[in-house]
């Protein structure tokens, strides 16, 4: 297979083929050097470390060469293996690094400015302080590969990345929420979070999550500015939308509606919202047909009368 048409991380690589072995040597002796600079450094000039910590430093400094390579091909990352001192490539992959922690901060900081003023604890907490204290613990000289940071608030979207990625992840993520959350008024998210019995008993849930699917659903019966479901006769029109469609027709029927929401919205990012959104409408799909009876219906929905 022509190396064009391939893609490996930076671990990858060093396992891989591609790599001659005597360039595979040279950049197993570079990192050797840089682990030693570190222990020296870390120790203030005793080599003496346990297994576990000497490990720890070695896996930093991969994760640090690899976090640098991660978005350049492959023929590119063998050029620079092939013609630069691994040495030198991992003090730019610092540089890259601290880069992308510093950007990131500043995202974090505007995100914090625009959070929603709701009474879910464990979305504030995440938001103000959790996300804050990552950057007053996060190593990325010796320990670069670990989060300190446990992400207590969920995404709906699930997260796939790792390491410092997984943060920046998470961020993109909330970011899109409160592009799509920021287009609605506070008081009728807040509205429709308590109209569901278990946000109000402290259960964690995604916030943009249960107010798309409120949209969602009361679009079936005719979308309008009451965001709730606000008497049985509203939820009997709703059973016999569901009770008339099957799987693949309600899912088109909920994609449409998601579209049109979705282009209402006063927000220049209204593609990559509902591409994000889009997601959830298989689980939406399941859970109503799930609930389609007359006594379930109405927990489904999260109805406040």
């Amino acid at each position: 297979m022509e190396i064009s048409k391939v893609q490996l991380s930076f671990e990858e690589l060093l396992d891989s083929k591609y790599l001659a072995i005597e360039i595979k040597d040279k950049i197993t002796q570079g990192m050797i050097n840089i682990l030693m600079e570190k222990m020296r450094r870390y120790t203030g000039g005793d080599s003496s470390l346990s297994k576990e910590k000497t490990q720890s430093l070695m896996d930093s400094i991969l994760y640090t060469l690899s976090f640098y390579m991660r978005d350049i091909d492959m023929q590119n990352m063998i050029e620079i293996l092939k013609t630069q001192d691994v040495v030198e490539v991992y003090k730019q992959s610092q540089y890259h690094l601290l880069q992308q922690l510093h950007h990131l901060y500043l995202r974090v900081q505007e995100l914090q400015s625009h959070k929603l003023n709701i009474s879910l604890d464990v979305y504030q907490e995440t938001i103000t302080k959790g996300l804050t204290a990552f950057f007053d613990v996060y190593n990325f000289d010796y320990c670069s590969q670990d989060i300190v940071l446990t992400l207590d608030y969920p995404t709906c979207y699930p997260l796939k990345q790792v390491g410092l990625e997984q943060i920046i992840e998470y961020v993109h993520y909330l970011e899109i929420e409160h592009d799509f959350l920021n287009c609605f008024q506070e008081s009728d998210i807040e509205k429709v979070l308590k109209g569901y019995c278990f946000y109000e008993h402290g259960i964690i849930d995604n916030i943009s999550l249960l107010f798309i699917n409120q949209l969602l659903i009361k679009s079936l019966i005719g979308y309008n500015q009451d965001f709730l479901f606000q008497n049985q006769e509203e939820i009997n029109q709703l059973y016999q939308v569901l009770s008339s469609y099957s799987s693949k027709e309600l899912y088109d029927v909920l994609y449409r509606q998601l579209q049109i929401l979705i282009m209402s919205l006063e927000s220049p990012y209204q593609q990559e919202i509902l591409i994000y959104f889009t997601y959830i409408l298989n689980d939406l799909v399941s859970y109503l047909h799930q609930h389609n009876q007359f006594h379930t219906l109405k927990n489904a929905v999260a109805c406040a009368f």
